[in-house]
């Protein structure tokens, strides 16, 4: 009679070698014996395959080859999600000839993984450009969840040059309505190009392309795919860094019947027809409108008129757009937000928020440390608060955030009867945590405070994320 792993069935031992990466499996496994070898190679266990190959060299184009083939050959007919992560070191994938080579077969191993017809999810991440045409794309027609990320961090490599544009694209889609079942499409590079309509089935959109040599020409700069206003499925929009010659240019968005979530980060312009998506609960501004300094009266103005039409909306985020300046559009106050977010993270003085029945509705709220210290009688009067977020910004006095403003803020949450869940965050960027050590210190000590047990005092990060307030990428977004 048969012991130890030999013993266990075949479902068992795809439980346990789930456990396993993909790279240790195939590297030791598949050596111990036929079964073995067999098992991996299964639907059960290539059904969903994460790949992620970094700082691959040019002495490395034999290995990125066998990849396509594995993926050709074994992953292709059982694999259903599949998620690609590559990137060359310094960005340098070769000459053109052997760029284009690679590319090509790259291509090809994506349509083989789809001509099976059960790939339903396919992110890729790569530090190159990515060309997906008509003839390709037909072989995936099973995918409804297509998401691509191309951003070149160096220019150190050439090109394939498929044409003679100063800043070629780095995600291509042409013909992308064959995609009949696509219902989420994320797309983001230095220059994002659609020739084609996207596909009426879309339920989710994120774009995120710029001409970045160029941005300060309007002939360069894109905006809004073709014939967007025929999406009518559409629900989730989220679009980064585009460049407008006037608020009008979003006009087709106001035939988007069911869009309920909208996130604008770094576009030129806020859209003349937001105060018409009515249909909107979540709504998030980073950054936008883009380079308006100086206008802040026209901007918090222009705001207030596109909000107080939007009485659905429940989430609002409110992020670096500096021309606001320091004050909040009175409309504010007629919402029945339940999650606010505003920051600015370059200003040094505090902001105020309006009073008003809005505050009867608030539930989470994240804020600049300096802000909350300012707002807490207005903040009293949010009687359903159950957590509160304060952040120390760059343009904040550390010494004075730290051991005047948080302590108050603390004895504020100590106080307030519904609030549970207090976060101090150091900077919601990690890679500026230089003060960290020092706020971790502040949060032991007010920890230590006669605070009520049913308040729970957090990291900020922590509880930002856990709340759906921060996006590290599009994928993120909401």
């Amino acid at each position: 009679m048969e012991a130890g792993p030999a013993a266990l069935d075949e479902g068992t031992l795809s439980r346990v070698f789930a456990f396993l990466t993909l790279e240790e499996r195939h590297r030791t496994l598949a050596l111990v014996c036929r079964r073995w070898r067999q098992l991996l190679y299964s639907t059960q266990l290539l059904h969903s395959v994460a790949i992620t190959r970094e700082r691959l060299v040019t002495s490395s184009e034999p290995a990125m080859r066998s990849l396509c083939s594995w993926l050709q050959h074994h992953a292709a007919p059982h694999v259903q999600r599949l998620e690609i992560k590559l990137a060359a070191s310094n960005g340098h994938w070769g000459g053109a000839m052997q760029f284009e080579d690679l590319h090509e077969q790259f291509v090809a191993s994506l349509v083989a993984c789809g001509a099976a017809g059960q790939l339903t999810s396919l992110h890729i991440t790569i530090d190159c450009p990515l060309w997906l045409r008509a003839g390709e794309l037909g072989a995936l027609t099973s995918l409804r969840s297509l998401r691509i990320h191309a951003f070149q961090e160096g220019q150190e490599c050439e090109q394939y040059d498929h044409d003679s544009s100063a800043d070629p694209e780095t995600v291509h889609l042409d013909g992308a309505a064959v995609l009949t079942a696509l219902q989420d499409l994320c797309l983001g590079g230095d220059v994002v190009g659609i020739t084609d309509p996207l596909p009426l089935s879309l339920t989710s959109l994120h774009v995120d392309g710029f001409c970045q040599q160029q941005h300060d020409s309007l002939e360069q700069l894109h905006c809004l795919p073709r014939q967007m206003e025929e999406l009518t499925a559409l629900r989730t929009l989220a679009l980064a860094r585009v460049y407008s010659s006037s608020p009008d240019d979003y006009r087709q968005l106001s035939q988007l019947r069911q869009l309920d979530r909208l996130s604008l980060q770094q576009c030129t312009h806020l859209p003349a027809c937001l105060s018409k998506l009515t249909t909107l609960r979540v709504l998030r501004l980073y950054g936008t409108p883009h380079g308006w300094f100086g206008q802040g009266q026209t901007i918090a103005a222009t705001l207030g008129a596109a909000l107080r039409p939007l009485l659905h909306l429940r989430h609002l985020v409110l992020r670096d757009i500096d021309c606001l300046g320091s004050g909040l559009p009175l409309e504010l106050a007629g919402l029945s937000l339940e999650r606010f977010y505003w920051l600015q993270q370059h200003d040094k003085a505090s902001g105020q928020l309006p009073a008003g029945p809005w505050l009867g509705s608030l539930r989470q709220v994240v804020l600049s440390v300096p802000t909350a210290a300012a707002n807490l009688r207005v903040l009293s009067a949010a009687q359903h608060l159950e957590a509160l977020a304060v952040v120390d910004t760059l343009g904040c006095d550390n010494a004075r955030s730290r051991y005047e403003f948080c302590p108050a803020v603390a004895a504020f949450a100590n106080g307030h009867p519904s609030l549970r869940r207090l976060g101090i965050c150091p900077s919601e960027l990690p890679w500026l945590a230089e003060k960290y050590q020092a706020w971790k210190e502040l949060r032991t000590r007010v920890a230590h405070l006669d605070i009520r047990p049913s308040l729970s005092i957090e990291d900020g990060t922590s509880l930002m994320c856990e709340l759906g307030f921060m996006a590290s990428n599009c994928t993120d977004t909401f």
